[in-house]
């Protein structure tokens, strides 16, 4: 089910090394943090990226559970002008991107019972919901994968949702990224699992599984079939790989940024 609808600390201190930058959050016992997911802006100038938070609680009854949230957070590569941009959210972050000249961020929220919700998070901190998919038993469809997922254009004016209603189908879902209302949405029959890759040029490919073929997908077009691309990741032009090819990670907590090659960027595809 789709649900489309509006919704409107921990104290962090960096310290910059000469081989990465190590972030500390103040942790009290229970507590746990972690990073997740970081991504360079598509035009490279900075950095996102989430902080989970896990603490162990007691209920009324005397049972334990775990409650899982998460921030996002921005900086420079070099460690300064770090902000929090959200505010602390429920659940493990999953997918993130930053698309910072067109002031948002997409972030994925993955829910202990399977389902994901996708949320536009813009850089003072509201928030509007994208979509919420429940993952519900579908017709066995043997060795496919397609979990639902939310990708904004390179240059962050549309957004597409890709998810399967069916076995055997695919559907894509093309939106305005500053208000959500639809442009366009198709669905097609593909016997197979697809890897979604935006086009420099403002198109969608889905990349089949066997690497045997890809489908070109431009807006109110019909889909048409074509060569698998040289490569099918990053996804859009926001991802850990910077379009001059640095590498941004955590390793042990400490953010790693190293060179690497133009090829492995978005936009290697010919």
């Amino acid at each position: 089910m789709h649900i489309w609808k509006v919704e409107i600390l921990l104290a962090l201190s960096v310290l910059a090394g000469c081989s990465g930058q190590v972030t500390k959050e103040a942790t009290k016992e229970g507590i746990t943090e972690r990073k997740g997911q970081v991504v360079w802006a598509e035009d490279g100038s900075e950095l996102a990226y989430a902080v989970i938070t896990e603490e162990k609680q007691t209920t009324p009854e005397g049972e334990e559970k775990l409650s899982t949230r998460h921030q996002i957070f921005v900086q420079n590569p070099d460690g300064s002008q770090k902000r929090e941009v959200s505010r602390m959210r429920d659940n493990v972050s999953g997918a993130l991107y930053y698309m910072k000249q067109a002031g948002y961020l997409v972030v994925e929220s993955v829910l202990s019972t399977g389902a994901r919700r996708f949320d536009r998070v813009l850089m003072n901190g509201n928030e509007i919901l994208i979509i919420e998919a429940s993952e519900k038993p579908r017709p066995a469809c043997p060795n496919v994968s397609l979990p639902q997922s939310v990708i904004p254009s390179p240059d962050g004016r549309v957004l597409a949702s890709i998810y399967s209603p069916d076995c055997g189908q695919v559907t894509l879902e093309f939106m305005y990224a500053n208000n959500l209302s639809m442009i366009d949405a198709q669905t097609l029959d593909i016997e197979q699992g697809v890897t979604p890759v935006w086009h420099p040029e403002g198109y969608l490919i889905l990349v089949a599984q066997d690497g045997s073929t890809a489908w070109k997908i431009v807006m109110k077009e019909a889909a048409k079939k074509i060569a698998a691309p040289a490569c099918k990741s990053p996804a859009t032009s926001s991802s850990n790989i910077a379009l001059d090819g640095r590498v941004a990670s955590f390793e042990e907590d400490v953010l790693q940024i190293k060179e690497g090659s133009k090829q492995a960027a978005f936009a290697c595809i010919p």
